[in-house]
């Protein structure tokens, strides 16, 4: 029963705590709590069983975790297709998406200082070009890649951008949009320079390019499996990089440019040849 000292409280204050008393749980047996008078509605409301109370808050605390763990595979998932957008937007391939500076293997002293002079090109590329020139494997295309990553801009194999130009022959303003791309880039990486010979078309468009980014301070890297006549064994031969590139293209690229010659060997091979003798 509910005293009129009870009553005359609860319409001051709006609730009350009333006296301990003794109740049954069906699941748990006794218990004992404080009843809790509402004075607008006249009610008392009984308090909940301790462990009962317990099992819920745990319940709903797993419940929340459950939902707080599938926002974030929600949210790592929307990232990932963001970070793959981006890659692709770049034009890097799969191989190398999760490759950065961090990831690359600088087991000789010469790859160290290429890693060296590529981390300070990515921070610091304004006007500045750089050639990488090697055999395959040797990390040209991982510390491009890497490159790409902080600067921004995209990566093209000379190919790619011959068969965009075929694609559009007949398209004269869509070949300028694609040219106006390769000169506005924010990087630009021209890899497989020399892969095949160059047609005067290919040398046209490449000396445009170039020249267009050199006035402009846009940096340029250009990757190669050749190397340079200076430089070459037998003072000249058929993979001298000289044979797939005009004079010009070489004048402009060597002014306010890097030279980076990978002389080591195929890291992919050298791998593949670890692996099968630790079989």
């Amino acid at each position: 029963m509910v005293t009129s000292e009870v009553k005359t409280a609860g319409d001051i204050v709006g609730e009350v705590v009333l006296e301990e008393r003794e109740y049954e749980c069906p699941q748990h047996g006794k218990y004992y709590g404080r009843p809790v008078y509402i004075a607008w509605c006249k009610r008392e409301i009984d308090p909940m069983c301790p462990v009962c109370e317990e099992e819920k808050s745990a319940k709903y605390a797993a419940a929340e975790q459950i939902r707080l763990e599938e926002q974030q595979r929600q949210q790592a998932e929307a990232n990932e297709q963001k970070r793959i957008e981006w890659l692709k937007g770049l034009n890097i391939g799969k191989i190398f998406w999760n490759e950065s500076f961090e990831t690359f293997n600088a087991y000789t002293p010469e790859l160290q200082r290429h890693l060296s002079n590529c981390m300070a090109f990515a921070k610091e590329h304004k006007g500045r070009k750089v050639v990488m020139l090697g055999n395959n494997g040797t990390g040209k295309n991982h510390l491009a890649a890497s490159i790409l990553k902080v600067t921004g801009g995209v990566i093209y194999k000379i190919m790619e951008i011959e068969l965009m130009f075929d694609k559009h022959v007949s398209g004269d303003i869509r070949r300028w949009e694609i040219i106006k791309k390769l000169c506005e880039a924010e990087m630009l990486i021209i890899d497989e320079i020399g892969r095949s010979k160059a047609s005067e078309h290919e040398l046209n468009w490449l000396s445009y390019v170039i020249d267009k980014r050199h006035e402009n301070y846009m940096p340029l890297v250009l990757i190669s499996n050749k190397h340079l006549k200076d430089n070459c064994p037998q003072n000249g031969c058929a993979d001298c990089l000289q044979n797939f590139m005009g004079n010009d293209i070489l004048s402009r690229i060597t002014e306010n440019g890097l030279i980076m010659e990978f002389t080591g060997e195929d890291y992919r091979e050298k791998k593949r040849f670890q692996s099968k003798g630790a079989k």
